[in-house]
């Protein structure tokens, strides 16, 4: 699956109302880490998620603001617990 089916797969879920599974959420943490690192830059985030509130995709300071936002150990990445729970909290502002 690529980023882009990943995507649109959960927004029709949510236009659906349907439940999105943290199996799903990691699934899409795992084709977002180019790098295979474990972890997601603000780099990694451009361009793939929406800027909150729905939109174009994020820039590059939007990318770093939504890491800076849930990277609760400020190491300046994402790991997949921070994006799972991110996404959860943000999915209806960041998967449009």
């Amino acid at each position: 699956m690529t980023v882009r089916e990943w995507a649109s797969a959960m927004n029709r879920m949510d236009d659906w109302q349907m439940e999105i599974t943290e199996d799903m959420l990691r699934e899409g943490f795992a084709l977002f880490d180019k790098d295979n690192s474990g972890f997601l830059t603000p780099d990694e985030l451009v361009g793939i998620l929406t800027r909150p509130g729905g939109g174009s995709a994020m820039s590059e300071a939007d990318a770093k603001a939504f890491v800076e936002k849930h990277d609760k150990n400020k190491d300046g990445k994402l790991s997949i617990d921070e994006f799972v729970r991110a996404i959860a909290a943000d999915r209806k502002s960041v998967l449009r």
